[in-house]
């Protein structure tokens, strides 16, 4: 076999090597600018259980958020989109890997969010449907490969082309109230508490007049801030 036949043939598989794996150095932008908000209701607060692109598990080299939501809580679209996909006929005691109960969105950019091991008879919207942000649109559960353990599986891709891992990209939530990495992003082992999602978000040096009450949470960066409104008589 030619040399050099043989270096266009490892370069070639060099090069898919390369673009076959996800960049867990990902910087993301401020939450404050994220388009996505936590996939459970306002005032609910949830743990990650299992993070982003850990040395080992099931999430190593991939982004992907486990929420230690129980069977039967209420799971809420992240983001406004279309489904593409629902299931939800496997049992919660059936533990077989393909066997989760699912929704898939489709977001007006091409990106996709899977929300999988919902529970029996549990999926709230069906296929090609639109649903809005923050609209509930299923019950969590353990279906399909969670050893028995009951969470919210949450992974988003770049586009619908693929739902390996490597096709996987990372998230933050506007209307989170936890700390964040150095990324930008959710921490593996700490609790998130949704905001209600109209409450202003606050990232930065703010000049605060006289009849705004505001309360900070060091830990976030996150500014809740109430008005009151005199109207006099």
């Amino acid at each position: 076999m030619p040399i050099r036949y043989i270096f266009c043939v490892f370069l070639l598989l060099s090069v898919l090597s390369a673009e076959a794996q996800v960049n867990c150095d990902t910087m993301l932008p401020s939450p404050a600018n994220s388009q996505y908000v936590l996939p459970y209701p306002a005032g609910k607060t949830y743990k990650i259980i299992q993070g982003n692109c850990p040395a080992v598990g099931g999430h190593a080299n991939t982004f992907a958020l486990d929420f230690n939501t129980l069977t039967g809580d209420t799971i809420v679209a992240c983001r406004a989109g279309l489904v593409i996909w629902a299931n939800d006929q496997y049992a919660d005691t059936d533990w077989t890997s393909g066997h989760e109960n699912n929704v898939f969105i489709r977001h007006n950019d091409g990106t996709v969010i899977r929300y999988t091991h919902l529970t029996q008879n549990g999926a709230l919207v069906s296929a090609n449907s639109f649903v809005a942000q923050g609209q509930a649109i299923g019950l969590s559960g353990s279906s399909g490969n969670t050893g028995g353990v009951q969470h919210l599986h949450l992974q988003a891709f770049r586009d619908g082309t693929s739902y390996d891992k490597w096709n996987a990209i990372p998230l933050n939530f506007s209307n989170a109230d936890g700390p964040l990495d150095d990324q930008n992003m959710p921490v593996n082992g700490q609790f998130y508490t949704a905001l209600d999602s109209n409450l202003v978000s606050v990232h930065g040096h703010l000049d605060v007049p006289a009849n705004l009450r505001v309360f900070p949470n060091p830990a976030s960066g996150i500014v809740q801030i109430v008005l009151h409104l005199h109207t006099g008589s």
